[in-house]
C-alpha cells in the first residue's frame, strides 16, 4: 500500500511538472515589428490576361502582387489540373508535367508567368487549371478556366 501511494504521489508530481512545462510553450508564434505590436501582413492578389481566357487565345498570363515577398526573392510557379492520382483515390489538384518554373521577384514585387493553353491543358470549354505561386516570404494562387 506504501509503495504504490508513493508511486502515485510520484506521478502527480510528473504530470504537473509536464503540464507547467508543456504551458510555457508557445503554440505559435505571432511576427511582430521592432516596437512589440504584431506584424499583420498584406495578402497576395492576382490577375489574368486575357480575362476571360477564351477558346480562340493560345496563351495567357497570369501576374501575382505578393506584398509580404523582397525583391530578387525566387518564386516557384506551377499549374495545377484535377486528375485521379496514379494509385488510385480522388479526383484532385496536381501538377501538370512540364509546367513548373522559376521567377524572380521585381522592384515593383511582382512576377508574371505565359503558359499556352496547350501546354495547361485547356482544351474544351469549362476546362480549368490552378496556376499556384510559393516561395520562401509569399504565394499566391488563380484557377483560369477556358471560355467560349
Amino acid at each position: 500500500m506504501k509503495n504504490s501511494g508513493i508511486r502515485l504521489f510520484l506521478l502527480v508530481n510528473v504530470l504537473i511538472a509536464v503540464t507547467m512545462v508543456s504551458c510555457s510553450q508557445p503554440y505559435f508564434e505571432i511576427p511582430t515589428l521592432p516596437n512589440g505590436e504584431p506584424d499583420i501582413t498584406k495578402l497576395s492578389t492576382t490577375s489574368v490576361n486575357p480575362d476571360p481566357v477564351r477558346s480562340s487565345d493560345s496563351k495567357f498570363t497570369v501576374t501575382a502582387y505578393l506584398p509580404n515577398a523582397h525583391e530578387g526573392d525566387k518564386i516557384a510557379v506551377q499549374c495545377l489540373n484535377k486528375q485521379v492520382p496514379k494509385g488510385g483515390g480522388k479526383e484532385g489538384y496536381l501538377p501538370i508535367s512540364g509546367t513548373q518554373k522559376e521567377l524572380t521577384v521585381g522592384s515593383d514585387l511582382k512576377v508574371s508567368v505565359t503558359y499556352t493553353t496547350a501546354e495547361a491543358k485547356l482544351v474544351q470549354v469549362g476546362d480549368d487549371v490552378l496556376v499556384v505561386f510559393g516561395g520562401k516570404t509569399a504565394s499566391a494562387q488563380q484557377k483560369v478556366t477556358l471560355t467560349l
